[in-house]
């Protein structure tokens, strides 16, 4: 079964006063040439009296690049739980790109426009964590907390670059690399493995040929 597409004049629609995500200038200016090149693609997700919950600023882009009319989608949230609940599931990252597999599509599409998009590798952070870092009981700047979102990210980036190693030099092999990477750390004494993988993206740039 299909369902028509409801369209509402963009007049009628209003970003949602509450909303919890930012956007960086360069990033929005991504989305716009995004918007642009393929078009509504998805529905905003909207209550019925209006409020944008999934699309604040896609909702941003159409208003800057003259759009009259939107695609949408309406729910209807109890209360406010619920409409921040709405809002979280559209941005929910369940999955991601799986590295390997999406260069091998990137050499085959060349001419692909690689500035234009960025893309989730697998780092996600639970809401207990940022509760911890901005409760009630926290005051001013949050403690470092090593072993959490710091930490996470950290090694997100250690395995990208890696990542980025092996793909540059084709021909080495991923389990090589995290070899080398062990033997960098031991033979250096290097005191945590961000000192390691730029010792080892410094023993490649000396090395290749």
């Amino acid at each position: 079964m299909t369902m028509d597409k409801i369209i509402w004049d963009i007049s009628k629609l209003k970003n949602w006063d509450k909303n919890p995500r930012g956007i960086k200038s360069e990033d929005f200016n991504r989305l716009k040439k995004q918007v642009k090149k393929l078009g509504q693609y998805k529905p905003l997700l909207i209550t019925e009296d209006g409020t944008v919950l999934g699309g604040n600023f896609r909702l941003r882009a159409y208003l800057t690049l003259g759009i009259k009319e939107v695609w949408v989608s309406i729910v209807k949230p109890k209360n406010e739980k619920e409409m921040v609940e709405y809002a979280l599931s559209d941005n929910d990252r369940a999955g991601y790109y799986e590295e390997e597999k999406l260069a091998e599509l990137m050499y085959a599409n060349p001419d692909f426009p690689y500035a234009e998009y960025r893309v989730d590798l697998g780092y996600q952070a639970p809401l207990e964590l940022l509760l911890s870092r901005f409760g009630p009981d926290s005051q001013g700047e949050p403690e470092k907390d090593v072993d959490g979102l710091e930490n996470i990210e950290l090694q997100t980036w250690i395995h990208s670059s890696i990542k980025q190693i092996v793909l540059f030099f084709k021909g080495e092999d991923f389990e090589a690399v995290i070899n080398r990477l062990g033997k960098v750390i031991k033979d250096n004494k290097l005191k945590n493995n961000t000192e390691a993988v730029l010792a080892l993206l410094d023993f490649y740039e000396n090395n290749r040929s």
